[in-house]
């Protein structure tokens, strides 16, 4: 249901496990999900950050909002971390709550903060379906964040509509890919994928997602996504996709910007610009892809609400039952150096991207063909 959401209710419900554990002498936080839920808030809302956007009202969040919520579950959890993400993301003034609940639960002492660098900067969900992957915990300033969906149980429903195989790189709108102009199932409890892999390191992220037959007019019978997040510097974002139809379609790949317009020079440069944050944007693979951007909105947004966001789509230039798409994003702070060109070559056994990086070895990711997966 999104941050938001879990924010809302998860502080209903901290009442109630006041009673439990006063009355009854029964301690939510020795259950599994209560002894980890502050993990949900550390590894998406970075302190200094904006919202990560996936489900309602997570786009409009901030860490600040979290930190009262977080020194409840700190003091109930024992936990340092949250503790330090409380007075951090208050910025070291946390709020006044006068109530009669706060009064009550003065008595309980926490804990010592400590910052969450003895920890995986990146974290499965794989209970909900969601990857949050970071550079680092410590600051959204230093980080660089990949957010990545495939839901094995509520689908596209509720507050959580996004697309599966969907991923946020500093966005707000969902990235996916359509099938002749056709989406996955909207808003429907059915549109279920799986997180297949997913493996984390201080360098490199790797995170699959599978998706089935959950195309609205049932064409495609296979969507996986497999996101590459190399958290070395420079950082890159290697998205490959497979995707396998019943009858030839074209395939869109989407990105989206809440920034200005996207810059396009060719498929193998596109840029986006923003105040602290830019990314170079390129399509590997396939050639021949038709680059096209808008600023509207399918179908037109209502009510009198305004909001600017830039949408570009990447087109295969001929239907086909099948489509391979490699694309390399590569986020850099908007001022400083430009990060370098990777190059695709095509072997015997499939594609190669090569990555350039000054001093080191080069970063190589292998695309096998499908024979050869």
């Amino acid at each position: 249901e999104g941050t938001g959401y879990w924010n809302s209710y998860t502080g209903r419900f901290m009442r109630w496990s006041d009673v439990m554990r006063i009355d009854l002498g029964v301690n939510a936080f020795e259950k599994a999900y209560y002894a980890h839920a502050g993990d949900y808030i550390l590894y998406q809302e970075i302190p200094g950050g904006r919202g990560p956007g996936f489900a309602d009202c997570a786009n409009g969040t901030r860490a600040e909002m979290f930190a009262e919520q977080m020194r409840v579950l700190a003091a109930n959890a024992g936990n340092p971390h949250w503790q330090w993400y409380a007075e951090t993301a208050a910025r070291g003034k946390l709020p006044l709550v006068v109530s009669y609940v706060a009064f009550a639960r003065a008595s309980q002492t926490p804990p010592t903060a400590r910052p969450p660098v003895d920890v995986p900067q990146s974290k499965l969900f794989r209970g909900v379906g969601l990857a949050a992957m970071n550079k680092t915990l410590l600051a959204a300033s230093n980080n660089v964040q990949v957010l990545f969906k495939c839901a094995p149980r509520f689908g596209s429903t509720s507050h959580g509509y996004d697309a599966n195989n969907s991923f946020n790189l500093n966005t707000k709108s969902c990235n996916c890919v359509t099938a002749g102009g056709v989406s996955q199932q909207r808003h429907d409890f059915r549109n279920t994928g799986a997180i297949a892999a997913f493996r984390t390191s201080p360098e490199l992220d790797v995170v699959t997602g599978v998706l089935g037959d959950r195309y609205e007019d049932g064409n495609v019978t296979n969507f996986t996504r497999t996101v590459y997040f190399r958290k070395a510097f420079p950082e890159a974002v290697l998205v490959v996709d497979r995707l396998a139809a019943k009858a030839p379609t074209t395939f869109e790949w989407h990105l989206h910007t809440p920034t200005g317009p996207f810059a396009i020079a060719g498929q193998h440069a596109v840029s986006a610009r923003g105040a602290c944050a830019s990314a170079e944007v390129d399509f590997l693979w396939p050639e021949g892809l038709a680059l096209a951007q808008t600023d509207a909105f399918d179908p037109p947004i209502g009510h009198g609400y305004k909001l600017v966001e830039h949408h570009l789509t990447a087109t295969t230039p001929q239907p086909a039952t099948t489509a391979l798409f490699v694309t390399l994003l590569a986020p850099y702070r908007t001022g400083t150096e430009t990060p370098p060109k990777a190059t695709c070559t095509r072997g015997p056994q499939g594609l190669r991207v090569s990555w350039p990086v000054q001093g080191a070895s080069p970063w190589v990711v292998d695309v096998p063909d499908p024979a050869e997966r």
